[in-house]
């Protein structure tokens, strides 16, 4: 085996042992991975407030709080909505079964009646 073959192997080796990694702690770096998206996308509303002489430390806490008051005004908002849609799906999911047998049981029985029942058997 050659060098850049043995190389080869290692780094996809490596790589799989990553996504094998962030497989099995992917619940644990969803939290950690919200946060830094987060912060990606304030950190430039702090940057222009600290050019405009407001402390880091006052920048972040104004950002961060006027972020927190949003996201609590979509959720006080959007919670309703989005508990009275899912009442509503939830209620009509036995219909939407019904419906799909209705529909597709003849089918399905049409279709096995095509075949012998001693091919079935086995």
């Amino acid at each position: 085996m050659t060098r850049t073959q043995s190389q080869m192997r290692f780094w996809f080796l490596a790589f799989i042992l990553f996504v094998v990694l962030v497989w099995i702690l992917k619940p644990v770096l969803l939290p950690f991975l919200m946060g830094i998206t987060i912060a990606y996308f304030l950190n430039p509303v702090v940057d222009r407030l600290e050019r405009r002489k407001i402390p880091r430390w006052l920048s972040t806490f104004g950002v961060m709080l006027g972020f927190g008051l949003i996201v609590a005004a979509i959720l006080t908002v959007i919670g309703p909505l989005l508990e009275n849609q899912l009442g509503a799906l939830f209620n009509a999911i036995p219909g939407y079964i019904e419906k799909i047998r209705a529909h597709y049981v003849p089918w399905i029985e049409n279709w096995l009646g095509r075949f012998a029942p001693e091919d079935v058997e086995k």
